[in-house]
Formats: C-alpha cells, sequence, structure tokens
C-alpha cells in the first residue's frame, strides 16, 4: 500500500501544481483584475490649520483634480463612479508646503485592491491675508421705456472692503454693481443684481480667495433718470454779411434736429434752440461757406444733449450774386440714365450737388429744389471704377438757364 502512494511521486507534484494553476487561470478569467484612471476633485480638509493664523492658501498652479489609479475586479469596477472616490488633502499632515492626498471610495471600502492618486502629494502656497478698500461703481443693463435715459448711478455704498491674499486684491482694478433697468420710466433705488471684479484688463477676477464685508444684496443703486426730447435748431443771420451784389439765399443745417436731455421740468419747457448771431458771424462773403458750430455752447442750463459726441453742427451759408441764384439738391434725387447692365451704382462723400442758375430775379425767385429735374447719363461708363460725371438738367422755367459745370462722382461696382 505504501509502494502505491510512493509510486510516481514527480508526477502527482506535477499534476498537483498544474491543477493550482489551472484554478488560478480558471480565477482569473471569472473575477479578472482591471485598471481605471478617474480625475476626482481634490478636497482639502481642516484649513482652520492655516486661517487660523491670519492667512489663506491655494493649491499651486489652481489644480483642481488629481489622477486616481485604481485596481479592483471588473464586476466592482463597473459600479465605481467619479464621485464616489475621495481625494483628501489633510492641512494637519503639511509639511514645507507639501500635503499627501488620501484616497478613499466610499461604499466599496475593502472591494478594491488599490487605489493611488499621481502625484501623491500637493503643494500648497501660503499668503497673509490683507484688507483693501475699493469704491463701487454702478453700471445698468437693459432698456428704459422710450424717451428716457440715465442721468446718473449711485451706488449705496460708494465703497466695500474686500479681505484676501494680496496677490489677489493687487490683480482688483474695480468693483461693478450691475443693475437691471428694464423697463423704468422714473428715479428709483433698486438692489444691484452683482457685484464683479475686475483686473486692468477687464477681466473678471475669482472670488472664492475673496470675502468682502457686503455682497450683492447688500448694494442699493440709486437710478435718477433723465427725460429726452428732438428740437430744432434755429440760427440767427444778423451778422452774416456779403459783398455788394452777393446776397444770403438761405443755410443747410445738418442736423436740423438734435436730441436734448434733462430734468421733465426743464425739457419740456423747450421745443426749439436758438442759436446766437455770433455763431455764424462773417464778412464780405461771396460764395457758399460752411460753418461748424459746437452746439453746446447754446443748451439752456440743465439741458445737455443725448449724444455728447453729436456737438457738432455742420451750417452751409448759401450765397448768390444777384441775377444768380445757386440751388442744392441732394445726388441721390438725380436720375441715372443708361446704368451698365450688372452694375450698380453707389455716390462719392458729397450728399448734395450745388447748381447754377441765372436769368431774372423774378423767375430765379420761384425756382427750388423740387422743380429741378436733374440726370446723368452713365453711358460712356461701362467698367467698374469711380467717375465725375456731368449733371444735365431736362427743362426750365422761362427765363433761366443752367450755368452747367455741376459734376457728381459716382462708383461702379459689380452685382
Amino acid at each position: 500500500m505504501k509502494n502505491k502512494l510512493t509510486n510516481n511521486f514527480v508526477l502527482k507534484f506535477i499534476a498537483l501544481l498544474f491543477s493550482a494553476f489551472l484554478w488560478l487561470i480558471v480565477m482569473n478569467i471569472s473575477r479578472p483584475i482591471v485598471t481605471k484612471t478617474f480625475y476626482p476633485e481634490i478636497t482639502v480638509a481642516n484649513p482652520e490649520v492655516v486661517t487660523e493664523h491670519g492667512q489663506t492658501f491655494k493649491i499651486a498652479d489652481d489644480v483642481k483634480q488629481i489622477a486616481v489609479t485604481v485596481k479592483a475586479e471588473r464586476s466592482i469596477m463597473e459600479k465605481i463612479k467619479t464621485e464616489d472616490i475621495k481625494a483628501v488633502a489633510d492641512l494637519k499632515e503639511e509639511q514645507s508646503g507639501s500635503v499627501p492626498v488620501r484616497i478613499t471610495i466610499e461604499g466599496f471600502e475593502g472591494d478594491y485592491k488599490e487605489a493611488l492618486p499621481n502625484p501623491r502629494n500637493i503643494q500648497i502656497v501660503k499668503e497673509n491675508i490683507e484688507n483693501k478698500t475699493f469704491p463701487v461703481t454702478a453700471i445698468a443693463t437693459g432698456d428704459l421705456q422710450s424717451g428716457y435715459v440715465i442721468g446718473e448711478l449711485e451706488a449705496e455704498p460708494q465703497s466695500i472692503d474686500i479681505s484676501g491674499p494680496k496677490s489677489s486684491l493687487g490683480r482688483i482694478s474695480k468693483v461693478v454693481a450691475r443693475v437691471d433697468v428694464s423697463g423704468l420710466s422714473e428715479d428709483t433705488t433698486l438692489k444691484a443684481d452683482e457685484l464683479i471684479y475686475y483686473d486692468s484688463a477687464d477681466n473678471v477676477i475669482d472670488k472664492s480667495l475673496l470675502s468682502s464685508d457686503v455682497d450683492s444684496s447688500g448694494v442699493n443703486i440709486k437710478v435718477h433718470l433723465l427725460e429726452t426730447k428732438e428740437v430744432e435748431l434755429k440760427f440767427d443771420q444778423s451778422e452774416i454779411g456779403t459783398e455788394s451784389g452777393y446776397a444770403v439765399s438761405g443755410l443747410q443745417i445738418e442736423p436740423q434736429r438734435i436730441t436734448i436731455m434733462g430734468n421733465r421740468e426743464d425739457v419740456e419747457k423747450i421745443d426749439d434752440i436758438e442759436v446766437a448771431s455770433s455763431a455764424l458771424k462773417q464778412e464780405n462773403l461771396t460764395e457758399t461757406t460752411k460753418v461748424v458750430v459746437n452746439i453746446t455752447d447754446y443748451l439752456p442750463d440743465g439741458i445737455s444733449l443725448a449724444d455728447s459726441s453729436a456737438g457738432s453742427v455742420v451750417v452751409n451759408i448759401l450765397v448768390e450774386k444777384e441775377g444768380i441764384k445757386n440751388i442744392a439738391i441732394p445726388v441721390r434725387s438725380i436720375a441715372v440714365n443708361n446704368l451698365p447692365e450688372g452694375m450698380e451704382l453707389s455716390y462719392g462723400p458729397e450728399q448734395n450737388v450745388e447748381l447754377q442758375f441765372e436769368g431774372l430775379d423774378e423767375a430765379l425767385e420761384n425756382m427750388s429744389a423740387e422743380k429741378i429735374a436733374a440726370s446723368i447719363d452713365l453711358k460712356s461708363c461701362s467698367e467698374e471704377g469711380t467717375y465725375d460725371v456731368p449733371v444735365t438738367i431736362a427743362s426750365l422755367p422761362e427765363g433761366c438757364s443752367f450755368v452747367g459745370g455741376a459734376t457728381i462722382q459716382v462708383i461702379l461696382t459689380k452685382k
């Protein structure tokens, strides 16, 4: 019996090893180990270790996530989600700015083989907390009711105290309180919608490391509205002088009407703006003369322009010789003949063309831009380009003739 047990011992041992190896293979096939990398956010524990000493901190390079390599059976791995993985850097373990990252997988304790962070330590940067006062600038969004503009926005409080790392405070260029004024038609006080910190390049600054003595709900914005109105400009011509034999035939004003703004009681009193004669003071004129007038010098007290850039008004003083009449007509009112096929027409910078007529004074007096049938002929303009084309007049009242010589600049381009 003993011989039977000991016979072929080597072969039996090899068979045992093979069986064990085969069992491991079967087990690995049925319950394989797999590896997967997750990227959970880093959580900092016990921040008071730093903050209670009048300091603040941030993770170097603003790292917010960390790579975590997990090994587990396939059936377990399929159940693990990123939010189950907790990557915690405990500031109690900080040494010379380095903090180890500890990984746990909630709900899977003991079910996974390993979970390793990369890197295994994060670096933190400490800074002293400072305090600085900044003025608050109010900015409006949204559209007021028609006929109104914003006269003034006043923030209350006018300044706020902000605390945070010196490097972050140093980036703040301005603090803006934004408020929505949609539909307003009277003065009112509104709560600010939000407080925004900007740097010198108007980039929004992250406020996560900053704190202030008030938030947006604690800032009130006083909104003062002004009423607007469109009024006509009236110029006194009494100081315009011409040489003997010449006379002023009229004024061309651009713009003829302007939009003003002010308090309602002031605006409602104004129907037009009267410009003093000194604005157009001229001597010995013999031809049409252009004068640029700064209209803001003639606005009543408490009144200003709704568009501050619209203060310059161009006045053309039309001067005629007796027996001769100059009439300016818009270039777009001139008929166009023989426009080449496939071409589009546009005009040069001049918006009006001045035509000169001569004849009896009585006949000239009855002439006006509306009674003139002017045209141009593009028969000789066959290619793209800019052309100076003579103006022709189809018919004139008896006793008048067209002096001629007037041209307009046209630009032809392919459609």
